[in-house]
């Protein structure tokens, strides 16, 4: 899940979404997602394949450990559309459920348009792998992670 910048551009790799904590990388060529999978599978279901997640509280320097449990990650290549659940807890949040739910573009990149939860991601040029970065906000500070997502 974690690697560092300057080798992913010495890869070849362009960053796709990014929030500052966390940016997803993406070989830089076929513009598209894998249209075969498109006709073969016209939704998807993901299985969570890891997953990292912190809460920042504004009183506090260090952020304080949070643990990804579990979700699920479906895309619906037909209409171009994704939803997730993922469930997150800690010390100080207990376990949270996580959901959101928005557009794939054309170039595999998808965003949240609704549900509690902020998330930009992304799927591999074949469209087997996706991964997330997910925010959202709480009373006592914010939630935080990035998650990788498999057949």
């Amino acid at each position: 899940l974690s690697r560092e910048i300057d080798a992913a551009f010495r890869q070849g790799r362009e960053g796709r979404v990014s929030n500052g904590a966390f940016s997803l990388y993406r070989p830089a060529v076929a513009p598209l997602v894998d249209q075969r999978r498109l006709q073969r599978e016209p939704s998807v279901s993901f299985r969570l394949a890891g997953g990292s997640a912190y809460i920042v509280r504004s009183s506090l320097f260090e952020p304080d450990p949070a643990t990804v449990q579990g979700g699920r990650l479906d895309v619906d290549f037909a209409r171009n559309t994704f939803s997730t659940q993922l469930r997150v807890s800690g010390p100080t949040i207990g376990t949270q459920v996580l959901d959101a739910a928005g557009s794939v573009l054309a170039n595999g990149v998808f965003l949240s348009t609704g549900g509690n939860t902020w998330v930009a991601g992304g799927l591999s040029l074949d469209g087997r792998e996706a991964g997330y970065l997910f925010e959202r906000n709480l009373p006592n500070g914010q939630l935080r992670g990035i998650t990788l997502w498999g057949p």
